[in-house]
């Protein structure tokens, strides 16, 4: 449970280094830009459910939902998430226009 933490921090740490060595072509970066519109709105999306859902307060059959200090950290949390996405697919949407350029320049 102690070392869990870690493991997940270093596999991240990782795969961010990975993908930060890799080039890829504008092609690419363009499909990376889509995906990160459609997570960004999923993501979006259901964060907009649970914001319903906390704020409704209905505890469900018998309590068993009852909503409580977790469930709005979870709540702030996956907004972070979502503010973070948002970021992510403003960069790569960034980089996609600056690599289109910058063949447009070399074909030239």
């Amino acid at each position: 449970m102690v070392v869990s933490p870690a493991a997940m921090v270093s596999v991240v740490v990782g795969a961010a280094k990975t993908l930060r060595r890799v080039e890829l072509t504008p092609r690419l970066l363009q499909h990376e830009v889509r995906l990160a519109r459609i997570a960004a709105f999923a993501m979006a999306a259901f964060l907009l459910g649970s914001c319903a859902w906390v704020i409704d307060g209905a505890a469900g059959p018998k309590n068993l939902f009852h909503t409580g200090a977790i469930d709005v950290a979870g709540l702030v949390a996956m907004g972070v998430a979502v503010a973070t996405g948002q970021r992510a697919s403003q960069l790569a949407r960034s980089m996609a226009r600056f690599c289109g350029s910058c063949d447009a320049l070399v074909g030239a």
